[in-house]
């Protein structure tokens, strides 16, 4: 398990340098500006990113969106399962 957690942690540390672990299975990284970057909207990235997580890692990841950490685990929640 603990395994698992470093390689998600370190996929999500080769898209930004502000990823918060807040535990084994659940961390926290600011996605500001890098979507547009890449000329995909928020909606999309954050899917990619749950496409990497289960292609790379071999996990499903929920994923909330949001300015603050709350508001992401509280939508992280209502869309459960992915």
């Amino acid at each position: 398990y603990g395994d698992i957690s470093d390689r998600m942690n370190a996929y999500l540390a080769n898209w930004s340098n502000r990823v918060d672990i807040f535990g084994i299975d659940e961390s926290w990284i600011d996605v500001t500006g890098i979507p547009e970057c890449l000329g995909l909207s928020y909606e999309e990235f954050l899917m990619k990113i749950q496409r990497d997580l289960l292609d790379q890692v071999g996990i499903p990841a929920s994923v909330g969106l949001s300015n603050t950490r709350l508001r992401a685990k509280i939508l992280r929640e209502v869309y459960k399962p992915m």
